[in-house]
């Protein structure tokens, strides 16, 4: 069976895509709690910049729509979900 996406960061490697879980241990709850700033919410995000920028786009200069689940914020702490995202999101990132 041929790997899949092997991405790999400060936090360790990690696989994305079919047959996944065949290769590493599997993550299948990224509740509330641990979506924003979780390791394995960096890695499928950069496992998506890699999938997309293989020979389409520059990795030099890259815009983003990060869209949160509903769940993860109240009218409270809507703020504070944008400082979180902007905090890991915003920035030079090397994997």
């Amino acid at each position: 069976m041929k790997p899949p996406l092997q991405v790999i960061t400060t936090h360790g490697r990690f696989f994305l895509g079919l047959g996944a879980h065949d290769w590493g241990r599997p993550v299948e709850n990224l509740a509330n709690d641990r979506f924003l700033g979780a390791p394995e919410t960096a890695a499928l995000f950069y496992g998506g910049m890699t999938a997309d920028a293989r020979g389409t786009i520059s990795l030099e200069s890259i815009r983003a729509i990060v869209g949160p689940t509903q769940s993860s914020f109240t009218a409270d702490t809507i703020g504070d979900v944008v400082s979180v995202v902007r905090g890991w999101l915003v920035g030079e990132h090397a994997w």
